[in-house]
């Protein structure tokens, strides 16, 4: 029975007859430098040009990780737009890479979870909201109050925005007034 993570028979002699510890080091790290050469290998053929990417094998190795889409990301876009450098270029380390890849993640992650118990409504009002008299505009607040204390019931927290300008600037002078 073949032991996980055991290399093939062929494998060790070819290893063996070309004295590959002297150059590589390690079997494992040979998979390091094959999983570098699949991720020079699919930016020449996806991507783009394999001179823009980081020249460490740890690094390529990350590259090699991530998906078409997440390279072809990190090849055109930059850190920050004061950094001349792209997120994958010849100056990028593992480091770096893994970092990114974890914010984008997680970035992605929260965005899908902020949205995931969110009621939305669309309510047509009878007239445009530049036209809504003091008392619409009372009542709309306390149709807000309404809708929060009602989701409030369930143990959640509510905001009720109203997105259009004239509605929204209209609101907030009657609050004023009020308070």
């Amino acid at each position: 029975m073949k032991r996980v993570g055991a290399y093939d028979s062929d494998f060790n002699k070819w290893w063996e007859q070309n004295r590959l510890d002297l150059t590589i080091g390690s079997r494992s790290n040979f998979s390091r430098w094959a999983r570098a050469g699949e991720a020079i290998s699919r930016v020449s053929k996806t991507s783009g040009d394999p001179n823009q990417l980081p020249r460490t094998v740890d690094a390529l190795f990350v590259v090699n990780q991530m998906t078409d889409e997440q390279i072809s990301r990190g090849l055109k876009q930059k850190r920050d737009p004061k950094d001349p450098h792209f997120i994958i270029s010849p100056f990028s380390t593992a480091a770096s890479l893994r970092n990114w890849l974890q914010q984008s993640t997680h970035r992605k992650k929260n965005r899908r979870k902020k949205f995931k118990n969110t009621l939305f409504a669309s309510i047509q009002l009878p007239v445009p909201a530049r036209e809504l008299t003091e008392t619409q505009l009372k009542q709309l607040t306390e149709l807000q109050k309404e809708i929060s204390a009602l989701v409030s019931n369930y143990g959640n927290t509510c905001t009720v925005e109203f997105n259009e300008k004239a509605l929204d600037s209209r609101h907030k002078s009657l609050r004023n007034k009020n308070a």
